[in-house]
């Protein structure tokens, strides 16, 4: 569940109902990652850098401090515009030479299947040239498995690269469309209503 919290003074005047002290005294926020689920498949969300539209929001008061607290429900539809990778973050050349060095290490470990396996001379001992067979056995498994993953396990969403919009939303497109046009007709108004003022003025 990804959030953001403010913690308010709320300081009351004696026999007032209007809070005389409201400093901000601490701001919180979440930007851990989160995962997106579907029957079969499953999504890594970095949320840094986007634009969140909560649709949760709550405030309670604990002795003289106000809080206020926006989230993402958990278990609810989310609408998220970003940067997909569909590489697996296993998938690169370090992660790859790493485990192909554990595999061989472990085939080491049992030398008589290792002989078993790479031996083709039957001479009693693996030689260079059939432990380069073995690194490029052990470098296919590896690749094999790591496809498997990318395939099988979750793509990440993240904020694009060029800087375009990256928007996190518990608002439908539909919702967030008026809710944009509705703005748009609010910015209209004060603008036309500060040239009136102007002109006016002038």
């Amino acid at each position: 569940m990804r959030y953001r919290a403010w913690v308010f003074a709320n300081q009351l005047q004696k026999g007032s109902k209007i809070p005389t002290d409201i400093r901000l005294l601490d701001y919180l926020q979440s930007d851990d990652i989160f995962y997106l689920k579907e029957s079969f498949s499953s999504c890594a969300v970095d949320p840094k850098g986007a634009e969140i539209i909560h649709s949760q929001r709550r405030t309670f008061y604990n002795h003289a401090h106000c809080c206020v607290e926006e989230y993402l429900p958990a278990d609810k539809r989310l609408y998220v515009l970003g940067y997909l990778d569909t590489r697996h973050h296993l998938n690169t050349e370090v992660a790859i030479q790493k485990e192909v060095k554990t595999l061989i290490t472990e085939w080491k470990a049992s030398p008589s299947k290792m002989l078993l396996r790479f031996d083709h001379d039957r001479s009693g001992k693996v030689d260079m040239q059939e432990c380069e067979k073995a690194r490029t056995e052990a470098r296919r498994e590896v690749e094999i498995k790591h496809q498997m993953q990318a395939h099988m396990q979750m793509y990440t969403l993240a904020k694009p690269k060029n800087n375009q919009l990256y928007l996190i939303s518990a608002l439908s497109p539909h919702a967030l469309h008026n809710q944009y046009k509705c703005w748009r007709f609010v910015h209209l108004d004060i603008l036309a209503l500060i040239l009136l003022i102007y002109f006016r003025l002038v």
